[in-house]
């Protein structure tokens, strides 16, 4: 009796399990960007910013070299902008050193090797979607500079420091063509835009550089309004999240214009489930406590 009774718990635990891990794990299908671009990537982890919890500021992956791993080796990847995507540029790269994390130590054009990985990260500052940043895009196009699997830009807070509202118009002229020269690398690479991050309005109250600029916090969202409207109306995938947590977390900014170190491991964690296609679907099983111990981190 005791054995078939046994037998019932067990069997009522299983169908129960499977029942709410099916609730749990989501149609890995609708999570990929549309087969237009040539790399794959689980969108979920760009476009909602606590997607499966794995990157939720409580819950950072533990396991990160691993996921390093997983995600790019045997891959390359370009960030295109200003300072601001420069600092997940040098974050990710001291992920793959195990070193320090220093902000500033870049600011031209960088290439980064990874040997173990087999995996290529390169930085290029372009300030504006102008003419520098299409001449990349064509040297890229025409096969004199090496093409990249996965290129991520972000831009705008330039343009409105130095031209303001006014600029508006042809931003989003240049924004538009520059979408049509990325959209025909398509079947070479995969693109992806963040939408202009917002800027810390109680750090631009008091900074002396932004003086000349007090509005500069509702103009970031016009333009970022534009670059959205733009990315979607050409196709490019849209990096939502970091976005989104930029500013509901703006009192995690270290200044004006720059996410904190919080912010940046958060975006960084986002980046690298979304590269490895595998971790679309949830699961119940792990414990995403540890953050990020085999780093230091510093300003």
């Amino acid at each position: 009796m005791k054995a078939i009774f046994a037998g019932v718990i067990f069997c009522c635990c299983t169908l129960f399990i499977l029942f709410f891990t099916s609730h749990m794990t989501l149609d890995k299908s609708s999570y990929f960007q549309p087969l237009a671009w040539r790399f794959p990537l689980c969108t979920a982890y760009l476009t909602n910013a606590d997607y499966c919890q794995k990157c939720s500021l409580r819950n950072l992956d533990h396991n990160f070299k691993e996921q390093l791993r997983r995600s790019l080796s045997n891959t390359s990847l370009a960030f295109i902008g200003d300072s601001r995507i420069r600092h997940m540029f040098a974050y990710l790269r001291s992920l793959l050193d195990g070193r320090h994390v220093v902000l500033k130590e870049t600011i031209n054009d960088t290439l980064h090797w990874d040997e173990p990985r087999q995996f290529q990260l390169s930085f290029y500052a372009r300030l504006y979607p102008d003419t520098a940043m299409r001449a990349l895009v064509r040297e890229w196009r025409n096969g004199t500079r090496p093409l990249p699997h996965y290129v991520i830009m972000e831009t705008g807070a330039w343009t409105v420091f130095r031209y303001g509202e006014a600029a508006l118009p042809e931003f989003r002229r240049n924004l538009t063509v520059l979408a049509e020269d990325f959209a025909a690398l398509s079947d070479l690479t995969t693109v992806i835009w963040i939408r202009t991050l917002p800027i810390n309005p109680v750090e631009l109250a008091i900074n002396t550089q932004w003086s000349h600029r007090r509005n500069a916090d509702v103009l970031a969202e016009r333009f970022g309004r534009v670059v959205e409207e733009v990315a979607r109306n050409a196709g490019i995938v849209l990096w939502d999240a970091v976005y989104q947590d930029s500013r509901e977390y703006v009192h995690m900014y270290k200044d004006v214009v720059h996410p904190g170190l919080t912010l940046l491991r958060k975006a960084i964690c986002q980046l690298l489930f979304a590269l490895d296609t595998g971790s679309c679907r949830c699961s119940l099983s792990g414990s995403f406590t540890k953050i990020f111990n085999d780093v230091t981190f510093l300003n």
